[in-house]
């Protein structure tokens, strides 16, 4: 949607867009832009990066602003859990489950972490071990669509309290 405004943007005067602190300046590639805007088709979304000058009003050396062509990636919406990120105990052998809204993406991929470390891959569950205790769980998720292998769209969620042995109870077991 940014990228239709930007592209409007350009045909209609070939000039970058006032930013506060920049001049407004004619682009010289404005023409080559909007033709690659023009005939960028779905598949080639993601593959290319163009980059705009900006010129400072206090310089004359412009900045050149990356953009990935990027139409609809694969986005995650929201993130749930089984237990709190923030506020939730979190015991050895109790199972965290994560579930996870998208738009454009066909599936999610999943991976746990144990204080940086790999603990679990492709899964939107996790059942923290006695090897946990103490440590921080992160999870990772990548959403994946059709056409994007989800480079640039992770998002990483950190639980707030480390990993905990189930405290132990007089006559009692865990089954």
């Amino acid at each position: 949607h940014q990228l239709a405004e930007s592209k409007k943007n350009i045909q209609n005067d070939c000039y970058m867009n006032n930013v506060e602190g920049y001049e407004r300046v004619q682009n010289a590639h404005s023409i080559a832009t909007e033709e690659l805007l023009r005939r960028a088709t779905k598949e080639e979304y993601g593959k290319y990066t163009i980059s705009l000058p900006i010129v400072p009003s206090n310089n004359s050396n412009a900045l050149w602003i990356p953009l990935l062509l990027d139409s609809c990636p694969p986005t995650i919406i929201s993130v749930s859990s089984s237990v709190s990120f923030r506020e939730a105990r979190i015991f050895v052998r109790r199972r965290i489950i994560v579930d996870v809204s998208m738009i454009y993406a066909t599936r999610a991929q999943i991976t746990w972490f144990a204080n940086g470390e790999q603990v679990c891959a492709n899964d939107s569950c996790y059942t923290p071990t006695l090897s946990d205790v103490g440590k921080t769980l992160t999870v990772v998720i990548t959403p994946l669509g059709t056409n994007h292998d989800g480079r640039g769209c992770e998002e990483a969620y950190q639980f707030q309290r480390p990993v905990e042995a189930f405290p132990s109870f007089a006559n009692m077991s865990i089954v």
